[in-house]
Parts: structure tokens; sequence; C-alpha cells
């Protein structure tokens, strides 16, 4: 007697639903910290896109503005980590440029 195996068919679609929950969840997640005033630990390493180890490593260096009201638990105002996160700014090679003939012509470095 031959037997026939049955064609594979793909998981019926409630997996692809729950994982459009997930999505939906996270997005909402991400709504919400874009709002809040005050971050926790996790909700700062998803607004940065830091890794916990690195932002860890930040905190425990004080190289980033951070709040421990318990001694403990650790909190970020949503505002200082955006400044934090655009310090440092590079200038463009056109303003580089503007800057260098500013300087040729006038003989001063132009002010910030």
């Amino acid at each position: 007697m031959v037997k026939t195996r049955m064609p594979y068919t793909s998981p019926p679609k409630t997996a692809n639903s729950k994982h459009n929950k997930m999505e939906r969840y996270a997005e909402i997640n991400r709504e919400a910290i874009n709002t809040k005033e005050v971050l926790t630990f996790r909700e700062a390493v998803l607004y940065t896109g830091l890794s916990e180890s690195c932002l860890y490593k930040k905190t425990s260096m004080c190289e980033i503005p951070h709040y421990k009201p318990s001694g403990k638990q650790v909190f970020f105002k949503r505002k200082e980590l955006e400044e934090y996160l655009l310090s440092n700014r590079i200038a463009t090679n056109a303003e580089i440029e503007q800057a260098a003939t500013s300087y040729v012509v006038t003989g001063q470095h132009p002010r910030k």
C-alpha cells in the first residue's frame, strides 16, 4: 500500500493577529513614552535607543543626567535625554566653509 503525504499548510491566522497586537502594544507604548515627562530606566532605553548596559554605564559614570529619589530606582527627564542626545553637534561642510570664509575676511572667529 502506498502512503501519500498531506501537503504542509501554514498555521492559522491567529499567530499573525497576535503579532499585530504585540506591534500595536509596542506602538502605544512608544507614543506614551513620547508624552511622558519622567521616564523609567526601561523607558529611557527605548526612548534613546541605547542598550541597557550602555545606559547603566552612563548613569554610573554620571555622564547622563538622571535621578534616584529612593536611592535605587533610576528616572530620567525626557527633555534632558533629548538635550543629551543632541549634544556635541557636528558642523556641516558648508558651515565650516562659511566660518573659514568669515575668519579670512574679518580675522575673527564667528560667535555661536
